[in-house]
Formats: C-alpha cells, structure tokens, sequence
C-alpha cells in the first residue's frame, strides 16, 4: 500500500511538472543566456557573429517556416534539432499528424508532427541528425536554387529515418546574364570601387566589387609674394596639384606704400640752371615729384666807366662786370 500511495504521489507530481512544461511552450520568452531566444516555440541560438542556430524548441506545428533572421536580427545560418523521439510503448499511439505520447507511464501528451519545413536561403549548414525520425515530413521548401541546396553542407545523418518527402525550390538555377560594374576611381576625398558584376536576372552578385580608399591630396606649396611700395604680396599656401583643391588658402599683404624722400630745390645760377623741388621713395627709387630745371639767370651787367689818364695818373677804358655773380 506504501508502494501505491508513493507512485500517486509521483504521478501527480510528475503530472503537475508536464501542466507547467505545456502552459510555458505557448510564451516567448529570453532566457537568462542572452545569446538564447525563444519565439513561437522555435528556439534561436546566436553564435555571438550577427548569425544563429534555429532548433525546434517547443514548437508544436506541422507546418514550420524558418525565417531568415532571428527576432532579434541574427541572420539564420544553421539548422538544428527538428527531430522526433517518443517513448514508444503501450501507451504511444499514432495519427496523421499527432502522436498521443505516453511520457511519464500514463500521462499523456499530444505531440504534433512534423508535416513540412520551408528553410531560407541564408542557411548554410544543417546539423547532424537534425530532422532523425521526422517520419510524417512530407515537404521540405528551400526557398532558393537547386545548386544551393547542393551546395549547403549537410551533417551526419540529418535525414535519417524521415519520411518519404519531396524537395521544392522556390527559384531555379539559369546561366547568369552577367552585367558589369564598372570601377569608381578613387579620388583624392572619396573612395572609389573596383569592377565587379552580377547576374541581371537573379540578381546574385559574380564578383564583388571591394572599395579602394581615397588617394589623398598631392600637397604643393605656393610660394609667398612680397609685397611692394604699390602691388599687395600674398602668404605662403598650398593646393594638391590632383584636383587643384585649395588646402591652405594665401590672405593677401596690403601694399608697403612708398618711403619718401624730398628732393631739396637747386638755385638757378648766372651761368648754371637750377632744379625745383622734388621727391622719390627710397625703397623702389619711383619719382614722385620730378623736379623741373630752372634756366640759367645769366649775367645782369654794370658799366664800369673809363677813367682818363693824367699828367701822372694812368687812366681806363670802359668796361662792365655781373652785379650778381
């Protein structure tokens, strides 16, 4: 009787735990690992790189589409554990779609199975026995080219013991109509792009074209320009000799002005001309007054008269001498 009393107890412990396991499948939730992400029963798991691993979870469809990105924007890359396992005894039994699992010796649990699968593109990888004992999968989608599908590597044993599904694919492989890009030069201020080319129809890019960083100015240096009694100058700047972009702008130097220096007046003489006064700059020798010449005055004459001789005394003709010089 101990016996008996014990077991109930555990079942309806064990009961209570599979209520509790049940109500929490239906909720979304973040787990304390960041890098785990539940979301309408399938659950996501970030390799921490902007992908992800998606698995089942607690998912319970028949139908399943995975998408390309993770609720929290990782990009879906693998596929992990789809697959089936039920404690097949007396109390599993089978339908179309559902299993009535018999998990802890008389309880039992509904289990949906999986009918179909659509997987995107971005997937690379699919684990190792990731869709073991999907017996009732009728269709996997990829939702991508034939070629693709080939080309995804595949684990272990990752469709053992399925059903007898059908592939579809959602695009179909075709010989690429290749379209060039053409290169972008670089310039000195902007990155440029080597040639590249895609496909016109598909769209999937053939070569990609990697960026080419900007070059840089070519620094020349513009001399400085004096500046002179009546020109301005202008500092010392630069310019790239590439694309003429000024890089240090010249400012320009006002004028110097002229340094001037009088030019004194030279009185005009009997015999000699005179200068009036004048003046220059003393730095560039520019006349800024010219003086003018002053003729000659020439002699202003006085008569000097005969004196005649006498019995004793000699006596002079008459002359004349410049009362001025």
């Amino acid at each position: 009787m101990k016996t008996k009393k014990s077991n109930l107890v555990i079942k309806k412990i064990l009961s209570a735990v599979t209520a509790a396991i049940m109500l929490f499948t239906t909720i979304p939730a973040v787990f304390a690992d960041s890098s785990v992400f539940d979301s309408a029963g399938l659950r996501y798991t970030s390799n921490g790189n902007g992908t992800c691993v998606v698995s089942k979870g607690t998912c319970n469809v028949a139908d399943i589409t995975i998408p390309e990105q993770s609720p929290t924007g990782d990009t879906v890359v693998t596929i992990g554990a789809f697959g089936e396992s039920f404690n097949v005894d007396s109390g599993t039994t089978y339908g179309d779609d559902t299993v009535m699992d018999d998990i802890f010796g008389g309880t039992t649990v509904t289990k949906v199975r999986l009918r179909s699968i659509v997987i995107p593109e971005t997937v690379t990888f699919i684990s190792a026995y990731a869709f073991e004992s999907c017996a009732n999968l009728k269709t996997i989608t990829y939702d991508g080219t034939p070629s693709q599908w080939a080309a995804i590597e595949k684990g272990t044993g990752w469709n053992v013991n399925t059903g007898n599904y059908t592939i579809n694919f959602l695009q179909e492989d075709h010989e690429h109509t290749v379209v060039i890009d053409a290169a972008v030069a670089a310039t000195c201020t902007t990155t440029g792009l080597t040639q590249g080319s895609h496909c016109s129809v598909c769209g999937e890019i053939l070569t990609a074209q990697t960026v080419i960083p900007a070059t840089g100015h070519t620094v020349v240096v513009d001399a400085a320009v004096a500046a002179t009694c009546t020109t301005t100058g202008l500092t010392q700047g630069s310019h790239c000799s590439v694309c003429n972009t000024v890089l240090t702008a010249q400012q320009t130097i006002p004028a110097n002005g002229h340094t001037v220096v009088t030019d004194y007046a030279i009185a005009a003489t009997c015999t000699d001309t005179g200068l009036t006064q004048g003046s220059h700059c003393s730095v560039c020798g520019t006349v800024l007054t010219a003086q003018q010449v002053i003729a000659a005055t020439g002699h202003t004459e006085v008569v000097d008269a005969a004196v005649a001789p006498t019995c004793t005394e000699t006596g002079l003709t008459q002359g004349k001498h410049c009362s001025s010089c």
